[in-house]
């Protein structure tokens, strides 16, 4: 996590938006309007850098038991670089936020909760080392996340689900010809779960060794393979896969491309009576500025989890969304997106389609 995109100028903006989504949950329809604010600065200095952002919302939900609901949401950040040297840095970057959201059916599905409405609170803490980069001979990228998020009803306050995690990861780059690099990805993550039934402790370890490589000028594919490995010490228990990693950029012109990656590893259970899933997914996304001031950009999702017994569930998830410049100031987007579950349990067994549109100002 970083809350600056880019590290090499100052910004400062200040941007308000009004949003009008419409979410389908097993059988209701819920609307939700937004009006959101949003300040954003990154401020340079001589060695190191700051950047910041605060973000609030008052959001109304229409659709839950006939009765509207309207709720105030934050999310705030501050992260600094510390540029060691041309070619080392240090990041660190904080953010809190408390929200109102609809809770995703993939969640749902799972356990039930007496509110589609639920409040999330999430405190994140990252910090990361970078040592060269990726256009040199060699680079090592070293992170810590923690992240705690707890969701609760919004109408009972009941739990229905927290997660901590601790994560490490390293990432190792060395070039090995002009356009390919070798790639070591090591990554440990310590889990504390909480479900309405109680607590599940599992820590999952990746590693895995491929190439990355550029081809066509400005085109990029990934190929890592290795081992995901799952443990619980309460338990003493213990369980392995064979993982992958496959991440293809294509540029079709100077204004469009398609990225396509997929993926096979352990991942912590979201269904409560497991400790992991074995997690295969691949994703499509395309974008495309097919005129100057108008953008628009497909995605595809397919997912399948499969359980310590065997049983498996299944998601399909279609989106596209359509942007407008009007003005260098204001800009107007709008989204449809089709949602398919399917498992071998009843409520695992969803299909609906959500849509909104919004319209930001940005004023500085």
């Amino acid at each position: 996590m970083s809350l600056a995109n880019d590290w090499q100028q100052q910004d400062f903006s200040v941007e308000a938006s009004l949003a009008q989504n419409s979410t389908k949950f097993y059988q209701s329809r819920i609307n939700q309007t937004a009006l959101r604010s949003r300040i954003h600065t990154v401020q340079l200095y001589d060695g190191f850098g700051i950047s910041g952002n605060l973000a609030a919302s008052l959001e109304r939900f229409a659709g839950l038991e006939g009765e509207q609901q309207s709720e105030f949401s934050y999310d705030a950040g501050l992260g600094s670089r510390l540029f060691l040297s041309p070619i080392s840095s240090v990041d660190v970057a904080a953010s809190f936020s408390d929200r109102y959201q609809i809770l995703s059916v993939d969640e749902a599905r799972y356990q039930s909760s007496d509110s589609p409405l639920v409040n999330s609170e999430q405190r994140t803490v990252v910090a990361s080392w970078q040592l060269g980069s990726a256009t040199q001979l060699r680079s090592l990228n070293l992170t810590f996340r923690h992240r705690n998020d707890e969701k609760t009803s919004a109408v009972s306050s009941r739990l229905f689900k927290s997660e901590q995690s601790n994560d490490l990861g390293a990432r190792f780059t060395n070039r090995i010809s002009e356009d390919t690099n070798l790639v070591i990805n090591v990554g440990h993550s310590k889990y504390d779960l909480g479900f309405q039934s109680g607590t599940k402790k599992p820590d999952i370890t990746d590693a895995l060794v491929g190439f990355a490589t550029d081809y066509f000028g400005n085109s990029s594919l990934e190929v890592l393979v290795g081992i995901s490995k799952r443990s619980e010490t309460e338990r003493q228990a213990s369980s392995d896969v064979f993982s992958w990693q496959l991440i293809n950029v294509l540029s079709l012109s100077e204004s469009s491309s398609l990225q396509i990656s997929t993926k096979r590893q352990l991942t912590s259970s979201p269904n409560p009576v497991f400790l992991d899933a074995q997690l295969s997914d691949l994703e499509v996304d395309f974008d495309w500025r097919f005129l100057e001031d108008w953008s628009v950009t497909a995605q595809m999702q397919v997912a399948n989890l499969e359980f310590g017994d065997g049983s498996t569930a299944d998601m399909l998830a279609l989106r596209t969304n359509l942007g407008w410049r009007l003005n260098e100031y204001l800009t107007l987007s709008s989204y449809v997106k089709y949602e398919d579950f399917d498992g071998e349990q009843t409520r695992f067994i969803h299909a609906g389609t959500n849509a909104g549109m919004s319209i930001s100002w940005e004023f500085y």
